[in-house]
């Protein structure tokens, strides 16, 4: 019984889960998915593309999401164990998260309280609209990374070039057609935030490599 029970305690430490480092990086994924989807009913109520209503659920679903992580990241860094991952690269992917939230919250307020949408300038709005799949693509790789799903190659990049176009397009067509009304502040907000996460977003592939790099390694690493 002693050998059987030595063995056992062998290989229990041999298959150790690597702790909260894994659930940080599930919790993260779970988080950045969860934002992702109200990020996208957010643009696609100011860009004219969904009525009020599918953001709320989706709202709700991310705040549940955010404190999963949240409750991760506390017990990663209540674990004090020796770690590849430190406190600052982890806090800074929940960081992120939070600032997707914020901005899919501003939106919503842009085209709840304010009143802004793109419809009065429908071919800018559809090319901003094609630049926030992007986006949203870019996000979601990264969450796969952070669930350790398959790698996939790196998705297409958001071009400022486009977001640029199309809100000087819809500025133009407000210039010389009242009923645009206020079409075009609405796309131009929209390209704006684009741009802006997809600057937070390039900036997420070294914390995230390291991030999964940490959780796949060995515990006693």
């Amino acid at each position: 019984m002693a050998i059987g029970a030595a063995i056992s305690v062998v290989v229990g430490l041999l298959f150790w889960p690597r702790g909260a480092r894994r659930e940080l990086a599930r919790g993260i994924a779970g988080f950045y998915r969860a934002v992702g989807t109200y990020l996208d009913h957010a643009f696609d109520r100011v860009l004219g593309i969904e009525e009020a209503g599918g953001a709320d659920a989706a709202r709700g679903l991310t705040i549940q999401a955010r404190d999963r992580a949240a409750e991760a990241f506390d017990a990663f860094l209540n674990e004090k164990a020796p770690s590849p991952l430190d406190p600052q690269t982890a806090g800074s992917l929940l960081s992120a998260g939070n600032q997707v939230l914020l901005a899919a919250d501003l939106l919503d307020v842009v085209s709840g309280r304010m009143g802004y949408e793109a419809t009065g300038c429908p071919d800018g709005a559809r090319t901003v609209h094609e630049q926030v799949g992007t986006l949203l693509a870019a996000f979601l790789r990264l969450a796969d990374q952070l669930a350790f799903g398959e790698l996939k190659q790196d998705s297409a990049r958001v071009s400022p070039q486009a977001l640029r176009g199309a809100a000087l397009q819809c500025l133009g067509h407000w210039r010389t057609d009242d009923q645009a009304g206020r079409g075009a502040p609405a796309v131009v907000i929209a390209a704006e935030w684009v741009q802006n996460l997809a600057r937070l977003e390039d900036g997420l592939d070294g914390p995230v490599a390291v991030a999964v790099a940490a959780a796949r390694a060995p515990w006693w690493r």
